[in-house]
């Protein structure tokens, strides 16, 4: 166990997240110092003699008002004696993983016996036999009881709030899972490879075109290919991937790795200009890609690579590698022991955490895209806390329908698989529901991670029957409403939850889950609580600081999957980055359970007369007033001569009257400010969309400003 001691040696009331059985005996040690514990009176009347003789002071939230007092009064006056409080904030045990709520206790015992508040962090126990978490067997959990774990302490709280610690101890957290991924986790590629090995012979990646390979089978061919990729790009730090999520797509990134070069996946449904300044900005000079793919979207879209690019195609590639290369190497690995085929065979993979893993263009909806530079320590880091968060086991299966040029594809459904000993089954495009479903039935699919557009057109397409595994989805990307999530749950029994990210993030902030005994894992409107190892904080536009629980703030995030910064971009990271914390650029909520909710994207607002009006809120009125789905009307604001901008409305699909629909609004109270004009609705042949299925608000903006004149 490893620990950061108390910096004071005054009595203090110390409020630590509480997450396993042993919690109070870790801090014991820790801390090292005379402490009294308050503890569940239902856990103090099984054993009243002993924990009385240790000094635990027994209280409930079911206690009467006196009671509770009494047992606030008797901290007190340990307090006062010169011995340390400990009180779990949260008041129970996690049983999700998370950090629940903090209640308001140890602020009454400071109001009447002044002490430093210390937030403390506990990690490396979930999952263990002492904790809640449901899944592992219990001879799995015994046999990892020998584990790393820490106590950490933070400085004494300046405002001794519930908020306030909440805050400190989720940084804390953070700081901790950086430990935790520096400590205990090599590079990726290192990390695939020691997977692979332990799992040789289990399926690990398959995909609609008839691949089928168990971990060995995949750790040779990465590892082949790697070489040659090696020899058709020498000195090349960065090159490009332009491949569907698919087992060639896979591999290529696998392969790339186990060489130490940095896999740039190209974002073939961004724009020709988009496409041009990714591979300028990252010194793109080889692209690894697929004849047949390239054939497929020059006829669909016209897409063309740029001249001058050396083209690496893997339908050559392949017939270069003699079979009995594949065969020698493929029984080498199956005898070798692992420790001395990875000196073996990954000799030029990376070894630094720091270093590079991959550089993900931001989807470029409002301008060009930004290069995110995503190290190994920070997608490795996100893939701890999702591993942490989610229930999943080495026998569950991903569905894998994300691109890999998506940072959600990157990080969750291509490593985290892979470096977890899981299998995943990939199809090349999002939309062609039929085969997606006969994948899914195919491999039995239990994980299923899409955008809402995607889940939607899957419930409308795909028979009840080909995901009758699932049994966890999660939606990112776009806001989840509550028609898609029930229609889908209503035909395949599994609820999607909704999660929370960015690129700069690696990319999961938060999810919801499911809920676990009485603990919520999800709350409606909302993305989830944060992922265990991450901070999240709602601070005013104007000072900077937290604002109250529930109140609107801009949504600010910290932890070890942070990214280092945007690609030959020094300006605009300093603008993004303040001091580990993520300026996320969106507006939100977080309640005093921890739950987070998104009201809105700050350039998703217009200032109308002082007034800071929501593009989305409007678009939610605007789509309640009509009667009909999300993504009918979209919203965004245009200059204006008269008053300095004005809302302009884009809609498709739609026939109905737009005076009427104007008073309809009117009569369900919508103030007069959040009005479009009636002249300022235009029907268009469709909504701008990106490849991902976000909305393309770049080209909603150049489109309303020249249908309005603008």
């Amino acid at each position: 166990m490893s620990g950061l001691r108390i910096s004071c040696d005054s009595p203090a009331v110390i409020v630590p997240n509480h997450i396993s059985y042993v919690d109070a005996i870790l801090i014991s040690f820790a801390a090292d110092r005379p402490m009294r514990f308050m503890i569940k009176r239902q856990i103090f009347e099984k054993a009243p003699r002993l924990l009385g003789a240790l000094g635990a002071i027994p209280v409930s939230s079911k206690d009467s008002p006196k009671d509770i007092e009494a047992s606030l009064e008797a901290a007190r006056q340990a307090i006062r004696a010169g011995q340390s409080v400990v009180i779990f904030p949260e008041g129970q045990l996690t049983l999700t993983g998370n950090m629940t709520g903090f209640r308001r206790g140890f602020e009454r015992i400071v109001a009447g016996a002044p002490a430093p508040v210390i937030p403390a962090y506990l990690d490396g126990l979930w999952g263990s036999v002492f904790s809640m978490q449901k899944g592992p067997s219990l001879w799995s959990r015994l046999k990892e009881l020998p584990r790393p774990v820490s106590v950490r302490f933070g400085p004494a709280l300046a405002e001794p709030t519930a908020q306030a610690a909440r805050l400190a101890v989720s940084e804390l957290g953070a700081a901790a899972m950086d430990d935790r991924v520096r400590t205990r986790r090599k590079p990726l590629a290192r990390e695939f490879f020691a997977s692979a090995m332990r799992s040789f012979n289990k399926p690990a990646i398959a995909d609609s075109m008839g691949a089928d390979l168990s971990y060995g089978k995949a750790l040779t061919g990465a590892l082949l290919l790697g070489r040659a990729l090696n020899a058709a790009a020498p000195e090349q730090t960065n090159v490009a991937v332009l491949l569907p999520p698919s087992a060639g797509g896979a591999l290529a990134n696998l392969a790339l790795a186990s060489v130490g070069r940095v896999p740039v996946n190209l974002n073939y449904t961004a724009s020709r200009e988009a496409v041009e300044h990714a591979l300028a900005s990252a010194e793109l000079k080889t692209v690894v890609t697929s004849r047949k793919f390239v054939e497929a979207l020059k006829a669909e879209k016209g897409f063309v690579l740029p001249d001058g690019m050396h083209i690496v195609y893997l339908e050559d590639i392949a017939p270069t590698i003699p079979q009995w290369k594949k065969t020698a190497t493929y029984l080498v690995l199956k005898m070798l022991p692992s420790s001395w085929a990875e000196g073996l065979f990954l000799r030029q993979a990376t070894r630094h955490l720091d270093d590079t893993a991959t550089i993900l263009f931001t989807s470029g909806s409002s301008a060009l895209p930004k290069g995110v530079v995503l190290t190994q320590a920070n997608v490795l880091a996100n893939i701890e806390m999702v591993r942490e968060l989610l229930p999943w086991a080495k026998q569950d299966a991903m569905l894998g329908v994300l691109p890999f040029f998506h940072s959600f594809g990157y990080t969750v459904t291509l490593w985290m698989p892979l470096v977890s000993g899981m299998s995943a089954a990939y199809h090349v495009h999002p939309m062609q529901a039929e085969a997606i479903g006969k994948l899914a039935a195919r491999f039995k699919s239990t994980l299923l991670l899409a955008t809402p557009a995607f889940l939607q057109r899957y419930s409308q397409k795909i028979p009840a029957e080909a995901f009758k595994h699932l049994r966890l989805v999660i939606a990112g990307a776009e806001k989840l409403r509550d028609s898609v999530a029930d229609e889908f749950a209503a035909k395949f029994g599994a609820r999607p939850y909704e999660g929370y990210g960015a690129t700069e993030l690696s990319p999961v902030a938060s999810a919801g889950t499911p809920d676990a005994g009485s603990q919520k894992g999800s709350k409606p409107g909302s993305v989830g609580r944060a992922l265990p190892g991450t901070a999240v904080k709602a601070v005013d536009l104007a000072t900077g600081k937290p604002v109250a629980d529930g109140e609107v703030g801009m949504l600010m995030v910290k932890g070890p999957h942070v990214m280092k910064g945007y690609l030959g971009q020094p300006e605009k990271t300093a603008e993004v980055l303040k001091d580990g914390w993520y300026v996320t650029g969106d507006l939100g909520t977080i309640d005093r359970d921890g739950f987070i909710s998104i009201t809105g994207r700050l350039s998703r607002f217009s200032k109308l007369a002082g007034e800071m009006v929501s593009h989305t809120a409007v678009e939610e009125k605007l789509q309640q007033a009509a009667g009909l789905a999300d993504m009918t009307f979209i919203v965004t604001g245009v200059k204006d001569e008269r008053r300095g901008e004005k809302l302009v409305v884009l809609y498709a699909n739609w026939d109905g009257d737009v005076e009427a629909l104007l008073g309809k609004m009117r009569a369900a109270g919508v103030p007069n400010l959040w009005l479009p004009s009636k002249s300022s609705f235009y029907r268009v042949e469709q909504i701008p969309l990106l490849g991902t299925g976000k909305l393309d608000l770049k080209a909603v903006n150049e489109l309303a400003a020249k249908l309005a004149g603008a």
